[in-house]
């Protein structure tokens, strides 16, 4: 803007609700109050003013009796009917949403962390950032990473700040998520720990070699049991035996064997001889029947001695027999040797221990598996519990994703709060800061935003009285100097008495220094030449 247009930013009104006519001058730099009484047309100023600036959020109406109203200035007119035209391009420096600074100053809201979250709108409206979600990707590592838990849907919005908040929220419950997992794997690995107990995990637990040994051990014992019960049964036959033995000597009193065998041999001489006789005499027949008939009684009664010594024979034979079975019994009892009861103590012991052994083998593998499913579970709560790490510094991250959108050198998000830095108490809350503090600041971030923009225009920057009228006067001569100092002008309002004016704040700040009246007096002149010869 050059220095004729900076002496001619005037705004004018006409016909706006209860404003037939109206004007007001703008200095170079400084601060310009609208003042008067009470619904004289204070704030209708200010939203005209905002309006110029290109803030179609402010609200415009005729008066009752017109049909067309208009505002013009800073190189644009806006005319009003039933609906709103633009005209021309605004010549002077200016933000999108000028009552974002009203409302990042106090947007009236008594919660501070539901006010701190519309100011931190406010401040993106500033920046003039638009909804983007791969910032978030890197925060969890990747977009392959971020699209496993956020959903589209989730993302379904044109607002940053809200974006972010909704992608807090998602890492927050990721963040829950792995910690309750977290909690179970511990709860399950204590559950295991205390199942184990006391078991000695490192004692024998193969199952076959146990159970190879337990067999061995009950076929030891049974070998041993089987042998015992040989032995007793020989004893107990070879004393059956003696009793035998002793009982047949004393009631026997038959033929020996030796003596039975003479006796046959002789019966069997008598017969030979006798049958001999027979056949002799069968030869002399007549001559020695009655010889026959002796001879035939001989041969009956040696028939009959033939038979009682084969009898005393038998008897002798089965007599001797039977002694030597006893004796036999007697003999082979004395070679069975039966277990000694240490033996047998030392086989019943290692039973035992083999059935000991593999009942402890079986705890012991139940312990192992205890112990095993307690090693996972305690890396499940480790990777549990990194996994949650991740997600709440991701959660903390979105916080420099909106410092990043807030986009400031005074102002920065934490945990979700607006946060500024204090010479001497580090980060303090915005909302903690005085009233003028926090006028201050916005209005600094204002000018930032503006001078980014362009650094050659005029800059004007509508503030709502509420904001103007919330300051003691030493913050306001602040934001005097401020203004003067990064050449803009704040508009604003102020209750007085009297009719709709508009004032320099600061009665010392001249409207216009000499060498920009001097410059303002050389324009004229020419376009006063220019129009005389046209």
């Amino acid at each position: 803007m050059s220095v004729a247009e900076k002496k001619r930013a005037v705004i004018t009104v006409r016909n706006i609700r209860g404003i037939e006519y109206f004007e007001a001058h703008l200095p170079v730099s400084g601060v310009v109050l609208f003042r008067g009484e009470n619904d004289c047309g204070k704030t209708r100023m200010v939203d005209a003013v905002r309006r110029l600036t290109g803030d179609r959020t402010a609200p415009f109406a005729c008066s009752n009796l017109a049909a067309v109203g208009s505002i013009s200035g800073l190189g644009a007119t806006v005319t009003i009917r039933k609906r709103a035209t633009e005209n021309g391009h605004v010549t002077v420096a200016t933000l999108e949403d000028s009552m974002s600074i009203g409302t990042l100053i106090d947007p009236g809201i008594k919660d501070p962390a539901k006010a701190d979250a519309v100011r931190i709108k406010a401040c993106v409206r500033l920046s003039g950032a638009e909804a983007d979600v791969s910032p978030y990707y890197e925060l969890v590592g990747g977009k392959e990473a971020f699209d496993k838990v956020v959903s589209p849907e989730s993302m379904a919005t044109d607002c940053p700040v809200e974006m972010s908040a909704r992608i807090h929220r998602v890492f927050l419950t990721a963040r829950n998520s792995c910690q309750d997992t977290a909690g179970r794997a511990k709860q399950h690995e204590a559950a295991c720990r205390e199942a184990i107990g006391e078991t000695d995990l490192t004692a024998a637990h193969d199952a076959e070699i146990l159970q190879a040994e337990l067999e061995t051990a009950m076929e030891e014992g049974r070998a041993m049991n089987a042998q015992r019960d040989v032995a007793a049964r020989a004893v107990k036959r070879a004393d059956k035996s003696r009793l035998q033995l002793v009982e047949v000597e004393a009631n026997y009193r038959g033929l020996t064997v030796e003596g039975a065998e003479e006796a046959v041999a002789a019966a069997k001489e008598t017969l030979d001889e006798a049958a001999q006789r027979q056949a002799n005499a069968f030869d002399a027949v007549d001559e020695a029947q009655r010889q026959l008939d002796a001879v035939t009684d001989v041969a009956k009664d040696a028939g009959h001695f033939y038979d009682q010594a084969i009898d005393h024979r038998d008897q002798a034979v089965q007599h001797d027999n039977l002694l030597a079975g006893c004796r036999e019994a007697i003999d082979t009892a004395g070679d069975v040797e039966s277990p000694s009861e240490e033996a047998m103590a030392e086989a019943s012991r290692q039973l035992l221990a083999a059935k000991a052994a593999n009942d402890k083998g079986v705890l012991v593998r139940q312990a192992l598996e205890k112990d095993d499913a307690r090693k996972r579970h305690i890396e499940d709560a480790k990777q549990a519990r990194e996994s949650a790490e991740v997600w709440a510094n991701a959660a903390d991250g979105t916080d420099d994703v909106l410092s990043r959108l807030v986009d400031s050198d005074t102002l920065t998000v934490r945990h979700g709060r607006l946060v500024t830095t204090h010479p001497t108490r580090g980060e303090v809350p915005f909302h903690e800061r005085s009233e003028g503090t926090r006028c201050r600041l916005a209005i600094l971030e204002a000018i930032r935003r503006l001078r980014k923009e362009d650094d050659g225009q005029m800059g004007v920057i509508p503030l709502p009285q509420k904001n103007w009228e919330g300051i003691n006067p030493a913050n306001q001569r602040q934001l005097l100097d401020c203004a003067h100092e990064h050449g803009v002008v704040i508009v604003s309002a102020e209750a007085t008495d009297g009719p709709l004016r508009a004032e320099v704040f600061g009665e010392e700040a001249p409207l216009f220094d000499a060498e920009t009246e001097k410059q303002f007096a050389a324009l004229e002149a020419k376009a006063a030449e220019a129009e005389a010869a046209n």
